[in-house]
């Protein structure tokens, strides 16, 4: 019996120990897969946990641990297992709930990750990470009220908590409350001045709000305390593009690029760049390469699609918006370009027309979509579908109907409504650069001089792209005869579109007024070489070989122009000194009705691809009309035949100018032809 007793408690005590030394090789391979993770060696401590696993199955930290591991090596169904494996063996672990709550988020499965949360916030209220973790899911489901609530209550137990401020801004960002946005980032800034992320975010808010150089100062701010960080170049490049520095925009996305070679934003917001320089292979080039990194991008190919239609090349432009469109079925805007394609372009207006009534369908508050209907219609001989549409479109955006009334009362040189209406439209969008543009034609026909001078200055603060404002403040300067600020303005115009003809011509009309001869005559030069048929152009060119005693060649340019119809019939008395007749206008419109890095514009200079100038009246035509019915020539809108004392300018639809009888005939620049 002694004996029996005797060997029993030895076997306890072997038992015992070996029990023992098992737990404690438990828990030295539990604390190997911490040091593993700590280090970021995550198939080190995904071992090193299965060990601690295979030596005690009812460890639910270490499962915890292993599933931290795999979800930090992005194998999601692995983490969840884990997870799963300890909260069924710790139902009150809170952790757990709120990992697994974030893989499955990370999975796109919402509504598993708000439960997740939710249950770890039911076990504990205190839990300030599975707020934080929800308010994140409910940031990603746009569901913006509960994602700032819970923020918020992040805030409640740590009113120190810089990165909950900044989460919060985001989401008033996203809101559309930029005031309160900036205030929780600026929070964020104050109680962690070294938060690069929260310069970031809050230079992307100026951004939105147009403040440049605020968005500047504070990417650069973040760039500083951080020169990793790519979201910072990418926001500080988009400001640097609106500001019109467009080499620095280029660099900035570039580096963003450099430091995140597998995201798609800088590759698109820097093909955007080159294509506002009108360097579109360049732009084709990024947008193929952001098509590479991500082949679902409807986007991407939109907007490679919209760069080959500036390139001319109609066919790749609706194969890409094709591609566009099944990747999203409902991008309003793909339909809407590739029905221009079809119509202006390939002249398939069957097609035109149901691409166009696809976009309608499913953006039917666009009043752009409309209007591009409107001009199918016409072009297809559906005068009253074409004027329904016009109306409609203006029903849904009154800024554009002030705009446009104001267009007609231009026209008809009814002045006064013409600053009544364009005012109108000021205030309704006081940032639509168009609206002062077109107003401070009129005070130029008026010979409000310095009103005009305000309203493109104003023009050009709005719209710093826009090549032909800065031609008309350019031809405004001519007036005056301040000929160094007009050849500025022209040769701004020049950078900001090298293709522009109009505006080598008026430049090198104000060198003809400052005696620089040879500087005249290359920049008319040029202007026929962009535009061989430009009459205007050949004429200022032979007098200013005349001024040389150039004689012959002057003569050669005078009967280049006369041929292509400079010289004409004469029908009405000359105006003021300061009368610029409006120019042919290319459109302000934008393919989408949104200004974002990713903004969409019309295709300047693409044959068969502009934009209708919807800036006449709307003709009262019915189905009965005759389309072919041919008009006197001197009834046409903008086909006035000019009466002048000095050189005559005359091209179909606006580009005219009427100088006064002087001693010495004396040329004022006409405004700037939009149609080229």
């Amino acid at each position: 019996m002694n004996t029996f007793k005797c060997w029993s408690f030895v076997l306890i005590v072997v038992l015992s120990l070996s029990v023992g030394a098992k737990a404690d090789a438990a828990k030295e391979a539990y604390e190997k897969g911490r040091a593993c993770f700590d280090k970021g060696d995550y198939a080190g401590a995904v071992a090193a946990y299965t060990e601690a696993i295979k030596l005690d199955p009812k460890d639910a930290e270490a499962y915890y641990g292993r599933g931290i591991a795999y979800n930090s090596k992005g194998d999601l169904d692995k983490a969840i297992a884990d997870y799963n494996q300890a909260i069924h063996l710790d139902p009150k672990n809170t952790v757990a709930y709120c990992n697994r709550g974030i893989a499955f988020e990370n999975k796109g499965e919402h509504d598993k990750a708000i439960a997740d949360t939710t249950e770890a916030i039911r076990l504990d209220p205190n839990n300030v990470y599975a707020y934080r973790a929800r308010g994140s899911v409910y940031e990603r489901t746009h569901d913006y009220d509960k994602a700032i609530s819970d923020y918020t209550e992040v805030i409640r137990f740590n009113p120190k908590d810089a990165a909950a401020y900044s989460s919060r801004g985001h989401v008033y960002n996203e809101k559309g409350d930029q005031v309160k946005a900036v205030a929780d980032y600026t929070e964020a800034i104050r109680l962690d001045p070294k938060y690069a992320e929260a310069y970031c975010h809050r230079g992307g808010v100026h951004s939105d709000k147009r403040e440049y150089i605020e968005a500047i100062a504070d990417c650069t701010e973040a760039i500083r305390l951080d020169p990793k960080l790519a979201d910072a170049y990418n926001i500080r490049g988009d400001a640097y593009r609106n500001t019109r520095e467009d080499d620095k925009a280029i660099a900035d996305h570039t580096a963003a690029i450099r430091l995140d070679p597998k995201g798609t934003r800088a590759y698109l917001a820097r093909g955007r760049t080159y294509e506002l320089k009108n360097e579109y292979d360049r732009a084709v080039l990024d947008y193929t390469e952001a098509i590479r990194l991500d082949p679902k991008d409807a986007f991407a190919y939109y907007k490679r699609g919209l760069a080959y239609g500036c390139k001319g090349d109609c066919d790749k432009l609706i194969a890409d918006e094709t591609e566009a469109i099944r990747l999203d079925p409902k991008d309003a805007d793909a339909y809407g370009l590739r029905g221009i394609a079809y119509g202006l372009g390939k002249h398939d207006l069957d097609k035109a027309i149901v691409d166009a009534t696809k976009a309608i369908e499913l953006s039917p508050k666009s009043s752009l979509q409309y209007r591009n209907r409107a001009e199918i219609y016409r072009r297809k001989g559906e005068y009253a579908k074409a004027r329904a549409d016009d109306i409609e479109a203006m029903r849904l955006d009154p800024t554009r109907a002030a705009l446009e009334k104001g267009k007609e009362c231009l026209e008809s040189e009814d002045y006064d409504g013409a600053v009544a209406a364009l005012t109108k439209a000021i205030t309704l969008d006081p940032e639509n650069a168009e609206a002062y543009s077109n107003r401070g034609r009129v005070y130029v026909r008026t010979n409000n001089l310095d009103k005009a001078f305000a309203d493109f200055t104003e023009a050009i603060h709005l719209d710093p792209k826009h090549a032909e404002t800065y031609c008309y403040r350019g031809s405004t300067y001519e007036c005056e005869r301040e000929y160094d600020k007009a050849i500025a303005d022209y040769t701004e115009a020049i950078r900001l579109d090298p293709k522009y003809a109009e505006a080598y011509r008026c430049r090198g009309w104000a060198y003809w007024h400052k005696t620089e001869y040879d500087k005249a005559i290359a920049d008319c030069t040029e202007a026929i070489r962009l535009d061989p048929k430009f009459a205007e152009a050949y004429y200022n060119r032979s007098l200013a070989y005349w001024k040389k005693g150039e004689h012959e060649k002057a003569e050669k340019d005078i009967a280049q122009a006369t041929a292509y119809g400079y010289m004409q019939e004469r029908k009405r008395p000359p105006k003021e000194a300061t009368d610029l007749v409006p120019p042919r206008t290319k459109s302000f419109l934008r393919w989408s009705e949104s200004e974002n890095p990713t903004e969409k514009r019309p295709l300047p200079g693409v044959p068969g691809l502009d934009l209708p100038n919807l800036s006449g009246t709307i003709p009262p035509l019915s189905e009965s009309d005759n389309p072919s019915q041919t008009l006197p020539l001197s009834d046409v809108p903008g086909m006035e035949l000019l009466d002048l004392s000095g050189p005559l300018y005359l091209t179909p639809n606006e580009r005219s100018v009427s100088p006064p009888s002087m001693a010495r005939p004396q040329v004022i620049p006409a405004e700037p032809d939009m149609s080229k």
